[in-house]
């Protein structure tokens, strides 16, 4: 009788300590998915921090490109925060950009030439390196146009002094510092509508 005592009660125990092992195993799996978890988590804020601090917040670009007139130079200032962007433009363009004078060769007068000052809000794309960005805003536009044909060679002038719509739609890779695109832009105004292609060179101002 004693011995049936005895053994049961060493299987109860045998039982409990079974089970005890058993709990004690399940919790340090959960200690170590919890952990796992946990460096997940920290490595993905960690990769987005760094990525958030490599974002440009500040960058001024060079470009050149073509619009009616002729060759055009371009250049900008500008500022970002969070996906907004403002930008300061000069755009100019002239004839005489293209006039060599090779032979003596007499050009139509008046010069041909297109000045824009502007200063726009846009909104931007980032995928990575790529940045996909569309502006509009503000700007002044002055100039001369060709109006009648007066004589030979001599026209009559037009002078362009209006305040327009600066647009334009563009698109960079960014490598460190420095980056490189292109684009199109143009002014909606009542004298002289401006539309043209480019491309540009970047540099930027990394926190």
């Amino acid at each position: 009788m004693s011995l049936i005592l005895i053994s049961e009660v060493l299987s109860q125990n045998t039982l409990n300590i079974s089970n005890f092992l058993e709990e004690q195993n399940i919790y340090g799996e959960l200690l170590i998915r919890l952990d796992s978890t946990k460096n997940t988590i920290e490595q993905s804020v960690s990769s987005e921090q760094t990525t958030a601090e490599r974002i440009p917040f500040a960058w001024v670009s060079a470009g050149i490109g073509d619009c009616y007139v002729g060759i055009t130079s371009y250049y900008s200032i500008s500022i970002a925060y969070k996906a907004n962007i403002i930008t300061l433009r000069y755009i100019e363009s002239k004839e005489s950009y293209l006039n060599f004078n090779v032979g003596g060769y007499i050009y139509d007068n008046p010069e041909v030439s297109i000045r824009e000052r502007g200063i726009l809000y846009g909104r931007f794309y980032r995928k990575e390196f790529l940045v996909l960005s569309l502006s509009a805003g503000v700007g002044f536009i002055s100039g001369v146009d060709r109006g009648k044909k007066l004589r030979e060679n001599q026209f009559e002038q037009i002078d362009i002094s209006t305040y327009g719509i600066p647009i334009e739609a563009k698109f960079r890779l960014e490598i460190g510092f420095v980056g490189i695109g292109g684009g199109w832009f143009g002014n909606l105004n009542n004298k002289k509508f401006i539309s043209g292609g480019m491309v540009e060179i970047y540099l930027l101002f990394i926190n």
